[in-house]
């Protein structure tokens, strides 16, 4: 019973390798990571655009959420759900 309280985890290596063999994301670069709960990417989608992607902690589940957004640091945009990744639970 322990365990039931901790967050899944993924790290920025298995996250940056899941969105280019996935999402088909190139030129990933990982941004920032704020503790233990998101991580921050820049790449370019299929068609070439630069994206941000968020990669989330779902609490209580066995998943990361991944959203994106077009990278413009001037306006940014409101995040858009793309996709989850199933991970395993530490412990």
């Amino acid at each position: 019973m322990g365990n039931t309280n901790l967050l899944p985890v993924i790290t920025g290596r298995a996250a940056a390798e899941y969105l280019q063999d996935w999402l088909h994301i190139s030129a990933i670069v990982k941004v920032v990571s704020d503790g233990r709960k998101h991580l921050y990417f820049r790449g370019k989608d299929q068609i070439g655009r630069r994206m941000e992607y968020r990669v989330e902690t779902v609490a209580e589940a066995d998943y990361h959420n991944i959203y994106e957004r077009p990278s413009n640091p001037e306006q940014p945009e409101e995040w858009e759900w793309a996709d989850a990744i199933s991970v395993k639970r530490q412990g």
